[in-house]
């Protein structure tokens, strides 16, 4: 399990929602890639339980039928091949199925913080009860996103105040916000944002006038965060 606790965080709530789930998929991909399918329900059995296997009479009967044959034309092989296509095939599949969700149920609780994990307790198969826990805190992370925003967007340095203390303040912010939302923020949208945040700093305008980054980098942001820090 030391593998799993290093890889997974343990959901404790909309602070670490979106970054659990991410690394649950990727853990779950790295142990089977049929586990992720099985967890959120894009692989389910045909059957909800192992087939019996019928006696042969039974199985000429329904061949009889399925090709309006008499019960004693139905060949040895034709019993075989329908034995495997409905009962073998869908019992190997119910199998391997049943194996997965008992290793997503194990590894979705062990992922869970004591608090939560209450939530899951009734479910027996995995993508059910994964389909609970995300649709609590994806609810939760919609309802914490304005407020995030606000505290982020209303962040600003204050004339005098410590460069580096007030960049520790609004990255904090910043990453508040895409704990909840992380695709929402392009960075060219966190560069303005930070320029609005330092208009008070009396070096401000000079910085805006001279740096002239480029608006599709990734680092857009740590270019110009860097810049600012340097102004002393």
């Amino acid at each position: 399990m030391g593998e799993f606790q290093d890889a997974v965080p343990k959901l404790k709530g909309v602070s670490n929602f979106r970054n659990w789930q991410t690394s649950l998929e990727h853990y779950l991909n790295y142990r089977n890639p049929g586990m992720w399918a099985v967890m959120t329900g894009a692989h389910v059995p045909e059957t909800n339980n192992p087939l019996p296997t019928p006696g042969e009479e039974e199985v000429r009967l329904h061949i009889s039928a399925e090709h309006d044959i008499t019960p004693e034309d139905v060949t040895s092989s034709q019993i075989r091949e329908w034995l495997q296509v409905n009962i073998l095939q869908k019992n190997e599949e119910f199998a391997t199925w049943h194996k997965l969700n008992a290793g997503c149920l194990f590894y979705l609780s062990a992922s869970l913080a004591e608090s939560i994990k209450a939530c899951i307790r009734k479910f027996k198969v995995a993508s059910e009860a994964y389909e609970e826990i995300c649709s609590f805190w994806k609810l939760e992370s919609s309802l914490a996103f304005p407020e995030r925003y606000r505290k982020w967007v209303t962040c600003h340095y204050r004339q005098g105040g410590k460069a580096r203390v007030f960049v520790h303040k609004w990255k904090k912010c910043l990453q508040e916000v895409q704990e909840v939302s992380p695709d929402l923020l392009p960075p060219a949208w966190q560069y303005g944002q930070f320029l609005q945040a330092i208009r008070s700093h009396p070096e401000a305008e000079l910085l805006v006038t001279h740096h002239k980054p480029d608006l599709e980098s990734p680092r857009i942001l740590q270019d110009v965060i860097s810049k600012f820090l340097s102004l002393g």
